[in-house]
């Protein structure tokens, strides 16, 4: 669901005036096979633009990947939530992603994402080469992704939001 098969394709067709070619950072512990997902990445020739961390990540090495990153790819083909999508806008980079879920509810409304639809590798590849080759939209999307990420807070605000909206309920009820 994640949809890492897509993110290769799409990485497979980008396109680089200048001669620099993207590259992609895998990570995470995986819940599925990924032997057919290397298999795919060698088959598409991207054997050297694609890292692999294929495992659970403590804080540190999860902050070492993170800061490294350019932008964020989040090629879901289904989501309803993200933690990481919260966790990345605060590093102020700019998100690709798929209209699905949280990330169309969130990114789409602030314009604080390029979305594409979702399973669409051809859409993926054209935002990656449409972001790679804009300074001022990754720039403006950063600028976004910080402003999100302020908007929304702290995980201790959104439990005191939870909070709230449970004593309204059961104070409405009984």
């Amino acid at each position: 669901y994640k949809g890492v098969d897509v993110a290769l394709e799409a990485l497979a067709r980008t396109t680089s005036e200048d001669g620099q070619r993207l590259r992609l950072v895998v990570a995470g512990r995986p819940r599925m096979p990924t032997a057919p997902l290397l298999r795919q990445a060698t088959v598409l020739g991207l054997d050297d633009r694609v890292e692999w961390h294929l495992h659970r990540l403590d804080d540190r090495q999860l902050a070492r990947v993170l800061s490294r990153a350019d932008a964020f790819l989040l090629p879901y083909r289904r989501i309803d939530a993200s933690g990481v999508l919260s966790m990345i806008l605060a590093l102020g980079r700019p998100v690709v992603g798929s209209r699905v879920g949280m990330l169309a509810d969130l990114l789409g409304r602030r314009d604080a994402g390029l979305l594409v639809p979702p399973d669409n590798p051809a859409a993926l590849a054209t935002a990656l080469d449409q972001l790679a080759s804009d300074q001022a939209l990754a720039a403006d999307l950063a600028r976004r992704a910080r402003t999100t990420a302020a908007d929304l807070g702290t995980w201790s605000d959104a439990a005191l939001r939870h909070q709230a909206v449970y004593r309204r309920v059961t104070k409405a009820r009984y």
